[in-house]
């Protein structure tokens, strides 16, 4: 009987089941150390990806230059085309990789399985994890909540990881969350631009704001998402 896999005395899906601050006492100092700064929007946009090809919405190969990137419990069974400096090389996660650095594992052959991806979002979306895979914040400005809700229903239809102010925080405050969280666009929705039926799209690096007619708001932040 083959040996069944286990990290530091868990099994696979004990570990899928673990949110990242759980993860953490299990990793060594430097993976520690990687996970607690945060995610950048690369490895965000990265593991975005993983997740939109797991359900089917994303056709392209993974191709990234994250090798820096810790693997999860969760990306086990995906495949990965990892660039070495010369080229993209595929890398099949396997269990034992599990803690590794994606430049510093081995490139195993592809086993055509995936295991538990959605917990991506649900490890990486714990309110004390240090890492989100958000790429939007919307904020309602005034009675504008409903609407609020609909353009995110509309983003996260459109595959794009959005999260939306429910409890009424004033605006400087959805800035500071949006920036801890390292959220890289925020969506204001006033009802001055919903009367021109467009949005507030705010770039949370360089600061710009740009109106954005909301039939085109999926669009456009899908192709803001691509300079990240």
């Amino acid at each position: 009987m083959a040996k069944k896999f286990t990290f530091r005395g868990k099994t696979l899906e004990e570990l899928q089941r673990l949110d990242i601050a759980s993860l953490l006492p299990l990793f060594a100092a430097r993976q520690r150390r990687s996970l607690t700064r945060g995610m950048t929007p690369t490895k965000k946009l990265l593991l975005a990806k993983v997740v939109a090809k797991a359900q089917g919405t994303y056709k392209k190969e993974i191709r990234t230059q994250c090798r820096d990137m810790v693997i999860l419990p969760a990306m086990v069974g995906q495949l990965l085309h990892v660039y070495n400096g010369k080229e993209f090389v595929p890398l099949s996660i396997q269990p034992e990789m599990i803690g590794n650095f994606l430049g510093g594992s081995i490139v195993y052959p592809a086993c055509g399985i995936s295991f538990g991806l959605d917990r991506i979002v649900l490890a990486l979306g714990e309110k004390n994890a240090p890492a989100t895979l958000t790429f939007v914040y919307v904020i309602p400005v005034g009675n504008t909540v409903a609407d609020a809700l609909a353009l995110t229903s509309a983003l996260r239809t459109s595959g794009i990881s959005t999260e939306v102010d429910l409890v009424g925080k004033s605006p400087s405050k959805n800035l500071d969350y949006a920036a801890k969280l390292g959220i890289p666009y925020v969506v204001f929705v006033g009802a001055q631009e919903l009367a021109a039926k467009a949005v507030k799209v705010r770039n949370m690096d360089s600061g710009v704001e740009t109106l954005v007619p909301q039939r085109k708001l999926a669009s456009e932040i899908k192709k803001l998402l691509k300079t990240l």
